[in-house]
């Protein structure tokens, strides 16, 4: 149905923030603007992705997207599928993510999941003929737009939160205080680099790992466990976490709804750290909760964001984190921000958790269509799922 064109190595000595050709990286699937450019003179042809082609992440998630952004250059750790006379792209587009999501839940990794040329190669899908798939693309067109639009308006909306969020933690967290390094305050644990190998999704016997996955803006997230058994724990125990401790997602640490960082409860418990997510436990000076917060505010993403590294997937490191500095107040006054700023801001989380769950059935209901409809299960003449 198609054909199979991988990325090319491009030296990053090349790259520069304006020039000929815009370059497509792991990061740049998803983004609305480029970031990264290389000179035509050092572009092959052969790796030049065309409007109508449809492009693949092979580390991380294993997004894919059909391409409509006009020629780029394909960077390593992607591919892109061609299609040929027995296929329409867009059906392969709507098709692939399905497929690519059953690799991912099978492939484990302690740090970045990689998916190889062959196996792309290798996925089968159920396709009528060339204009068969033309019609179901045309249905999924118009009715994904529609929902799209919903989550793209519930999107704009937890952006909107969060900014009023940070807004809110602001207003109460004036700086007062000398400067000072964060690493004074707190002690600071990256996760622990356990073997994929031993994970399992049985509760039974097992602790909870906690992963860059489970922390969210403000709060803990389980509905995606890994467990790692009991009966395995012997020098591990620095790995357990305790109530009030401050968790940090490394990877993309700033998303819509604000930073990945969170407060260990009770119901949290008990769990292992995982690595890729940094563990801050207050020392006797800082407040839990007002440690939370204040990495919630601009001041740490601005001083974050130039910090990141990381080719593929922007991320941070525990020395950078410990490096941040701000003006904290004594242990009294924080305690009496950290109370006034939750009560301003549980409103704003209640919304953003509404919003959030209205993405993610949508979310849900998108996936439920196209599946549908690209295993002939959807009349789409109808709408009536056989």
């Amino acid at each position: 149905m198609a054909n199979l064109i991988n990325g090319f190595p491009f030296d990053s000595g090349d790259f520069a923030d304006d020039s000929d050709v815009a370059l497509v990286r792991i990061r740049d699937i998803l983004a609305s603007d480029f970031e990264t450019y290389v000179p035509a003179s050092k572009v092959p042809r052969s790796v030049m992705i065309r409007d109508g082609d449809v492009v693949i992440g092979m580390d991380g998630d294993f997004n894919s997207v059909y391409w409509q952004r006009g020629a780029a250059a394909l960077n390593q750790r992607l591919c892109l599928l061609r299609a040929n006379a027995a296929a329409d792209a867009r059906y392969l587009a709507y098709t692939l993510p399905t497929e690519l999501a059953k690799i991912n839940e099978v492939t484990y990794s302690t740090t970045v999941k990689h998916l190889s040329s062959e196996q792309v190669r290798r996925i089968k899908l159920w396709a009528p003929d060339v204009q068969g798939q033309a019609r179901i693309a045309d249905f999924l067109d118009r009715d994904t737009a529609k929902i799209d639009a919903l989550i793209d308006k519930q999107g704009a909306l937890i952006s909107a939160l969060g900014e009023r969020r940070v807004a809110a933690i602001e207003s109460v967290l004036l700086s007062k205080g000398a400067p000072s390094a964060l690493g004074h305050f707190v002690s600071a644990l990256p996760g622990y680099a356990f073997d994929s190998d031993g994970f399992s999704a049985n509760p039974d016997g097992g602790v909870r790992l906690l992963r860059g996955v489970n922390v969210k803006p403000g709060s803990t997230d389980w509905a995606e466990v890994v467990h790692w058994p009991a009966d395995a724990l012997q020098g591990l125990g620095a790995y357990l976490l305790k109530p009030n401790d401050v968790v940090l997602g490394l990877d993309r640490p700033f998303i819509a709804g604000g930073t990945r960082v969170a407060l260990i409860q009770g119901s949290d418990l008990p769990c292992l750290l995982l690595q890729r997510v940094l563990r801050l436990r207050a020392r006797q000076n800082m407040d839990p909760r007002y440690l939370a917060l204040l990495l919630m505010t601009r001041a740490f993403q601005e001083y974050a964001t130039p910090e990141f590294t990381g080719v593929s997937v922007p991320h941070l490191s525990d020395k950078q984190v410990r490096s941040f500095s701000a003006r904290i107040p004594v242990l009294e006054v924080q305690r009496s921000m950290a109370e006034a700023v939750y009560g301003t801001i549980a409103g704003i989380d209640a919304l953003i958790g509404k919003a959030q769950r209205t993405i993610e059935l949508a979310q849900e209901r998108r996936a439920a269509l196209i599946t549908a409809a690209v295993t002939g299960r959807l009349d789409i003449s109808t709408g009536e799922v056989a």
